[in-house]
């Protein structure tokens, strides 16, 4: 987001318009799957970091990345305990390697 555009993050009227921006976007990007998102997160502070704690990324992040039937988990956040541009290439690589045997009627790699 350009600079002189971040004062919309700081009231919700702002934050509803790209919000909605964000979904008519997604939207464009699969238009025949028929698909609406139930909620889009706005972090508005800052990086939304969590506590490191022992197991968090050997127990709770492959717990947290697996995916829930049709919905695939891609981010920084999901790969190890930086977020890199390569964690989030990372993450999509492995998401589509997901989708791709969820589609073949496979199980997950």
């Amino acid at each position: 987001m350009a600079e002189e555009n971040r004062g919309y993050l700081l009231n919700e009227i702002g934050a509803r318009k790209i919000a909605a921006n964000v979904l008519a976007d997604f939207q464009k990007l699969m238009p025949g799957l028929n698909v609406d998102p139930v909620e889009v997160h706005i972090y508005r502070r800052g990086h939304p970091l969590y506590m490191s704690t022992p197991g968090l990324y050997t127990q709770v992040q492959p717990l947290a990345r697996h995916p829930m039937d049709r919905v695939f988990f891609a981010n920084t956040d999901s790969e190890g305990p930086e977020s890199t541009t390569n964690a989030g290439i990372l993450a999509a690589q492995r998401a589509v390697k997901e989708v791709e045997a969820r589609l073949a009627g496979k199980p997950a790699p």
